[in-house]
């Protein structure tokens, strides 16, 4: 059975307040995309360059790198950060400290017209959105075979912003709704969200950001529950004991411990 969710505030969500203290500040410019480590360190990626920086702030590591020729990033794994780059159709995976480890070539008998892409918990395979069928694939890249392709059916490959895999879950996101697949490629349910939000996630819960609330929704129980923000972001990532907030010229962090 589909099952919808929705972002959209209503009677049933709980409001809730964090603790907050602004700790840094730090200025950045054209700003392109955040991920969180699973340690809590965070990159951001803008201006050319990927940033590594720890919980606090410091900058660890950076790679200079033309983000105009990256489609898609994935900073999330706990080993491995990858990139795709689409124009030469490849992928490539660094460790978390930004110094590349491999790469692989997306060979057309793989998919045609591979569009997204998203690493998995395996850290063999990779999720592709294959524009040519309009279809979701993952291939193992250890041993070169497809082992899931399925149809998608519900959103255009031109549609989709972004694909990640989160609890073993695959997100595919577009400007109204994200669709949500097993790890065997089978769509379970799917969440309707206003073009302008953004996605993240925060434990078992997948948040949307709406000017300067957090609507969140537990993955398994479906529980809601809202967050108001100290200012508006262009995107948020939240961590154990950290809130980052980001807009196009500023990176906010604060201390937050969000309540149970």
């Amino acid at each position: 059975m589909r099952l919808t969710l929705f972002f959209l505030f209503s009677l049933l969500s709980s409001s809730l307040a964090f603790s907050q203290k602004l700790i840094k500040e730090m200025e950045i410019k054209n700003f392109h995309w955040a991920g969180l480590h699973p340690s809590g360190e965070f990159y951001i990626a803008a201006d050319d360059a990927i940033k590594q920086y720890n919980a606090n702030g410091d900058l660890l590591n950076e790679l200079k790198i033309s983000l105009s020729e990256i489609n898609s990033l994935d900073g999330w794994h706990l080993t491995q950060f990858v990139l795709f780059h689409p124009s030469t159709r490849q992928i490539k995976t660094y460790n978390p400290q930004l110094e590349e480890r491999s790469f692989f070539y997306i060979d057309s008998v793989f998919a045609m017209d591979p569009q997204k892409i998203a690493g998995s918990y395996d850290q063999k395979s990779f999720w592709i959105i294959d524009a040519a069928d309009n279809s979701l694939k993952k291939v193992n890249a250890k041993i070169g075979e497809v082992t899931i392709d399925v149809p998608l059916a519900e959103i255009k490959s031109k549609d989709i912003l972004f694909i990640r895999e989160y609890q073993q879950f695959l997100f595919i996101v577009g400007a109204q709704n994200v669709h949500i697949y097993n790890g065997m490629g089978k769509k379970i349910k799917s969440i309707t969200k206003l073009p302008a939000q953004a996605i993240e996630f925060y434990g078992e819960e997948v948040f949307a950001l709406n000017d300067a609330e957090i609507l969140l929704t537990d993955l398994f129980t479906n529980e809601k529950r809202k967050i108001t923000l100290p200012a508006k972001f262009n995107s948020v990532l939240i961590s154990e004991n950290r809130l980052v907030g980001i807009t196009q010229n500023k990176v906010s962090i604060y201390n937050f411990k969000l309540p149970e």
